[in-house]
């Protein structure tokens, strides 16, 4: 079976081949690996936030705090937590630069 060629337009002076199916999932491997590190984040607070409860239940016999709201505060503590261990990695470099 013979690829079928596509028709190519100009645009501003420009040829453009319009970019086919066979691209679009080609593409999809390196479109999906940009979004691996993500989901395993979620993944890992959603995990966390679990057996958090777990631990909750078999503590208090009831979940005062379920998952979902633990999940949700641990996302919104691991940006603040990552920003601040990235600011005292800056001033410690430049404590180190001033030091030299």
């Amino acid at each position: 079976m013979q690829d079928r060629q596509e028709p190519q337009t100009v645009r501003d002076d420009a040829t453009i081949t319009p970019v086919s199916w066979r691209d679009h999932l080609a593409a999809a491997p390196a479109e999906f690996a940009a979004a691996v590190p993500g989901l395993m984040l979620c993944i890992f607070i959603t995990a966390l936030a679990m057996v958090l409860q777990n631990w909750e239940e078999a503590a208090f016999r009831h979940p005062y705090v379920e998952a979902l709201v633990i999940a949700i505060l641990l996302g919104i503590v691991h940006p603040k937590f990552l920003a601040a261990r990235r600011h005292l990695a800056r001033r410690d470099f430049v404590q180190r630069q001033d030091a030299a």
